[in-house]
């Protein structure tokens, strides 16, 4: 008996649609590898910025709440739209207490002089914290002076408005022996990997122990209770 054998293969339209349904399986993974990184770079984003906002916050708002109180003749707090240091946007300066040295192996005692302003660093606009250890003898420029350090990066807006009784102000200065009711503080950042999206938090701080001396200040009600501006500080990101 004699067998035959026959030899079968791939036709070339066979071989074409393989192709093709390989070309679009990889087409697809490649799309989904790119969506997910996409995705977790957003999210990686969103929690830095979130991060830096929300470090920031707790550290200003530990600052004001230690602000320096003890007579209103002793005390400072000036804010506005200042250019010191280079700064674009609203600056902050105030006297506060702290348990913290600025130096170390240096002699201080627990005032300080404490400035918040934007400074441009590598192209970055970067939210800086000055603290200048007050000691009793210094002069006004070597409180201009002072260790500075970078509390966030990509803050494009840092702004400051202050509540005298009737208005908000975006300036507040010493000359008139008070504090204000309220102080608002609003931070923008951008993102790292896209400027364009951004991420706000702001924020109110009272100082219901110190009552302010403005013209405008709240009453005392007959329980000796200071009835104004008892506000939350919660911010929105």
């Amino acid at each position: 008996m004699r067998f035959r054998f026959c030899k079968s293969g791939f036709t070339l339209i066979e071989v074409v649609v393989a192709s093709v349904i390989g070309m679009f399986i990889m087409m697809v993974a490649v799309s989904t590898l790119r969506t997910v990184s996409a995705g977790r770079e957003r999210i990686y984003d969103n929690t830095a910025a979130a991060d830096e906002l929300r470090f920031a916050a707790n550290l200003i708002r530990c600052d004001f709440a230690n602000l320096y109180r003890d007579k209103i003749d002793d005390m400072k707090l000036e804010g506005g739209i200042g250019s010191d240091y280079g700064s674009a946007g609203s600056s902050v300066t105030f006297w506060a207490t702290s348990t913290v040295s600025a130096r170390t192996a240096a002699i201080e005692g627990d005032l300080y002089e404490i400035q918040y302003l934007l400074q441009e660093s590598n192209g970055k606009q970067v939210l800086m914290r000055r603290l200048c250890p007050i000691v009793g003898s210094e002069e006004e420029g070597e409180l201009a002076m002072g260790v500075m350090t970078a509390i966030a990066e990509n803050i494009l807006a840092f702004e400051l408005r202050y509540f005298d009784g009737d208005e908000w102000l975006t300036e507040w200065t010493t000359e008139d022996k008070s504090i204000p009711g309220m102080v608002e503080v609003s931070l923008a950042a951008s993102m790292e990997h896209d400027p364009k999206r951004l991420m706000s938090k702001t924020f109110f701080m009272s100082f219901p122990r110190l009552r302010y001396t403005a013209d405008k200040v709240s009453e005392v009600d007959s329980d000796g209770e200071d009835e104004a501006f008892e506000v939350g500080a919660e911010g929105s990101e």
